[in-house]
């Protein structure tokens, strides 16, 4: 989202001061030379690849009168003068023919012009923006292409566009620029007939425009939840990487929740101090073997988006993984411990699950349970003849 704040800066160039381009791509049909040191002149015309200077002409916005002393009037030109050259000196009909046979010399594909005089041009800094309409004429399917050049240590240059009379066309520039050029390029209609020409005002406006900061609505993520102790009664560090598109700090917060005491129970909320950041939290595990516990964390941004876990859950083991645990409980032995079950294990609807990546496991009792996965890969389960295994 955006806003533009417009500058109270608009200058106008006039091309009556200078300003005005024609750049001319004209054939010539028709040539009509005038001699600065009189009124007189000669209508020369084509036929087939000959000219004919067959009389003296006077020529007023009346029509063409001839020279004598009555200034009798002949006739009128049907039509249009479409090139008109001046020169110093009367010209005799091999030079007149010599120039029109010489045209396609002065006709161009392209051609530019720069406005740069700086008492119209410097800027103020503070600006980013300038808005630009100029009044042109573009037959016969040419055109003009504009971009703005723009001082900020260096000299730099917007991208071109192709512009239409009397249109505002925007350039971004940069908000440190202090002085402007406005940089045309004239490009030739069909078959380079006609030129586009600037016929009025130059006109632009610098402006300020603002980017609104974005509006967070995304809330924090988290990843890489772990715990570092699943033993009964001992304490353990609940962690969480927590993360946000924008910033967690100063404002951002993290509530830890867990079951660890039979009830649900939030801790009070902490500040996040970066982002990302780790929610850490120590708890003494509930001394219970073989009980699952729960817990979770709510987190808030900084500017108050907020997201929370599912629910995590780990299951109380004891010190000694050699001891049965007893009925209802679910048995995770570690086989680095190399335990001897030696007296009979009862855990009903718990089940048996191992750990570690080598030793053994004695078996010389009767074991009742509901299920047991297999013993680790580089482990060994000895099934003496004492062992008896109960699924219920």
């Amino acid at each position: 989202m955006k806003k533009g704040m417009k500058k109270e800066m608009k200058n106008k160039i006039s091309t009556k001061r200078g300003i005005s381009i024609f750049i001319i791509f004209m054939l010539i049909f028709m040539l009509f030379i005038i001699s600065i040191g009189s009124v007189s002149a000669e209508l020369n015309y084509t036929t087939g690849d000959a000219i004919y200077s067959n009389f003296s002409l006077f020529y007023n916005s009346e029509g063409v009168y001839n020279n004598g002393t009555t200034n009798t009037l002949i006739g009128t030109i049907n039509g249009t003068i479409d090139d008109v050259m001046i020169f110093n000196t009367s010209l005799n009909s091999t030079q007149i023919l010599d120039i029109y046979n010489n045209q396609s010399a002065r006709f161009f594909g392209t051609g530019t012009q720069d406005i740069y005089n700086q008492s119209y041009m410097n800027i103020s800094t503070g600006n980013n923006r300038v808005n630009v309409s100029t009044q042109i004429q573009n037959n016969l399917n040419s055109k003009i292409n504009l971009t703005v050049g723009y001082y900020d240590g260096t000299w730099k240059a917007t991208a071109p566009q192709t512009i239409t009379s009397l249109t505002n066309y925007p350039f971004n520039i940069s908000s440190t620029s202090t002085n402007l050029t406005l940089n045309y390029t004239f490009i030739a209609g069909t078959n380079q007939f006609y030129s586009p020409i600037i016929e009025g005002d130059i006109t632009y406006e610098i402006w300020n425009e603002e980017e609104e900061e974005e509006e967070d609505t995304t809330p924090p993520t988290y990843s890489n939840n772990q715990t570092n102790n699943t033993i009964a009664g001992q304490s353990t560090l609940f962690s969480l990487l927590v993360d946000d598109n924008i910033a967690l700090e100063t404002a951002g917060q993290y509530i830890f929740s867990t079951n660890n005491t039979g009830t649900w129970v939030n801790e009070s909320a902490v500040n996040f101090t970066a982002t990302p950041s780790w929610a850490n939290v120590t708890k003494t595990l509930n001394d219970t073997v073989g009980i699952s516990i729960g817990w979770r964390v709510y987190a808030t941004d900084n500017i108050g988006n907020i997201n929370n876990t599912g629910i995590f859950s780990l299951i109380t083991t004891s010190a000694d993984t050699c001891t049965c645990p007893g009925a209802g409980n679910n048995w995770e032995v570690n086989m680095e411990d190399m335990c001897t079950l030696s007296t009979p294990c009862t855990l009903t609807t718990g089940n048996l699950s191992w750990i570690g990546s080598s030793g053994y496991f004695i078996c010389d009792a009767q074991l009742n349970l509901t299920n047991r996965n297999a013993p680790p890969d580089n482990t060994i389960f000895y099934w003496n003849s004492g062992c008896e295994v109960i699924r219920l």
